[in-house]
């Protein structure tokens, strides 16, 4: 009667029929497996599979193996099948159950680490993936898991690299595996290039590009490192394998003339600064020409003219200036400028700038400055930037020393930034302002107003804008307002009003 129900599936009958013999026989394991068939068979996993459960309970040891191949045969299906419906839960208890009859199995941990994926369970995906890797030790497929369970995890993703690179050693041909370790480098040299780990990116990205040459991810990856690194040729070079969306075009295009830009060796820049006083129609105007060249060790020279014409005559300053990376975090400017009148007489500045953190840089610089009267002037400054994303915000104090015939007093000036930048460092809008019982430094340079030992204050804000791959332009107008004097025990306060329009160009 069984084989008679089940040929023409009639499968409840049949079932009713091996109730009858369990009846008689309930230890028998050939009718609880047929059982179990039929319940499966109709859809009733639950059902077939406690039954099965219940067969391998009492299966000896010889048997075991071979009925947990059966079980193996009953659950995959519809583990397969939960996935593919979405039903990610329902898959995850069956894996559960599975793991729970074999342990072992290989199937049934990798479909487990896979729904702990897909469930974004990252400590469960983890916890599977490392199980199956020292139970399976030459299993590759299970390296990759581990690999990608390490990834989901920002302090073992260094860890997930170096398995990935040992094994690819080993297997430079495995695909699957270079395509792993491929992408698991974009992953942590993005996360290097975030710290300002720019060498070790670097040495990152080079290490898998033996393997998979061809990659543009990678490629542009090691533009990045060399734009960190201020190695703006190679930068142009290898970020141009980029496959910009139409969106993202004009940024990229932006963002490549910059890199182009900066890896010329000469820079032409002229600027004119326009200063007038609130009460006074009078404009005072200084007009600059620099030329910059730019060396293999990443030193710049510049040398810079100065030129204003007041009622009284002409004044010219000329300056110099050697900025010189000495390492990755530290570098360091100096420049000297001499004049003949209008300026100051003598003017020299030393600093130090040092990248404290990845998003931290420290300024120290110290100067000393002479003026055409009997005073003389000397400054410590010291300053703190901090980026965040496309931000930069800075602050500076200055501390100044002004001697006058044997006797001095102390001077300061408080100075706060704040840029933003599009695309590229040389496309930005800014604002500043600074408040002290001195001008700032800039303005002391161009000897337009000396207003000490009374309160100075200043706001500006500006613009620039990379025009081209050669050419690129900015604009400051600042607002300066200062005691003058006492008036019946009353201050009073003068305006002066600036704008200074820069151009550059490189070849």
């Amino acid at each position: 009667m069984y084989n008679a129900y089940q040929s023409s599936n009639r499968l409840q009958e049949a079932i009713v029929v091996l109730d009858e013999m369990l009846f008689d026989d309930p230890g028998n394991l050939d009718l609880m497996m047929k059982k179990s068939d039929l319940y499966n068979k109709q859809g009733r996993y639950d059902y077939a599979l406690s039954i099965y459960e219940q067969v391998l309970a009492q299966a000896s040891p010889e048997d075991k193996l071979r009925l947990q191949n059966g079980y193996s045969e009953i659950i995959a299906p519809w583990i397969k099948q939960f996935r593919e419906e979405y039903k990610l839960i329902e898959a995850k208890q069956l894996c559960e159950r599975w793991l729970a009859v074999d342990e072992h199995n290989q199937d049934a941990l990798l479909a487990m680490i896979n729904i702990s994926y897909q469930l974004k369970d990252h400590d469960a995906m983890l916890s599977y993936a490392k199980k199956a890797e020292e139970l399976y030790l030459d299993d590759i497929p299970f390296k990759i898991k581990l690999a990608e369970a390490m990834n989901h995890k920002p302090e073992t993703l260094g860890d997930s690299w170096e398995l990935l690179h040992h094994q690819v050693t080993l297997n430079p041909f495995h695909q699957p595996l270079v395509n792993t370790f491929s992408s698991t480098t974009e992953e942590y040299a993005a996360r290097l290039l975030k710290n300002k780990e720019h060498s070790q990116a670097l040495a990152v990205i080079d290490t898998a590009l033996q393997y998979n040459e061809n990659s543009k991810s990678l490629k542009y990856l090691k533009g990045t490192a060399y734009e960190g690194l201020k190695q703006y040729d190679s930068a142009y070079y290898y970020q141009r394998y980029y496959d910009p969306s139409l969106l993202e075009f004009e940024d990229f295009k932006q963002h490549l003339d910059y890199l182009g830009q900066r890896s010329f060796k000469n820079t032409v820049g002229i600027s004119h600064l326009r200063a007038r006083f609130g009460d006074n129609d009078a404009l005072t105007t200084i007009s600059t020409a620099e030329y910059s060249r730019l060396h293999t060790d990443g030193s710049i020279y510049t040398g810079r003219l100065n030129y204003t014409g007041r009622e009284n005559g002409k004044g010219i300053q000329g300056q110099f200036e050697w900025s010189k990376p000495w390492t990755p975090e530290i570098s360091s400017r100096i420049d000297l400028a001499l004049a003949n009148k209008f300026f100051l007489k003598v003017a020299t500045n030393a600093t130090v700038m040092y990248e404290w953190k990845p998003t931290w840089q420290l300024e120290a610089g110290a100067g000393f400055r002479r003026f055409f009267t009997d005073e003389s002037l000397m400054n410590l400054n010291l300053g703190v930037m901090k980026t965040i994303d496309d931000f930069n915000l800075s602050g500076k104090i200055s501390n100044f020393m002004l001697m006058e015939n044997g006797s001095s007093s102390y001077l300061y000036n408080v100075g706060v930034k704040g840029q933003y930048y599009m695309n590229n460092p040389r496309n930005f809008v800014l604002a500043i302002a600074s408040v002290g019982n001195s001008p700032d430094l800039d303005l002391m340079d161009f000897q337009i107003q000396n207003s000490f030992e009374v309160l100075n204050t200043m706001v500006g804000a500006g613009f620039g804008r990379n025009i081209s791959r050669n050419i690129s332009a900015n604009a400051l107008g600042s607002w300066y307002n200062f005691q003058t004097n006492l008036i019946d025990g009353v201050s009073t306060y003068k305006n002066l009003y600036n704008i200074n329009l820069q151009m550059n160009v490189s070849f």
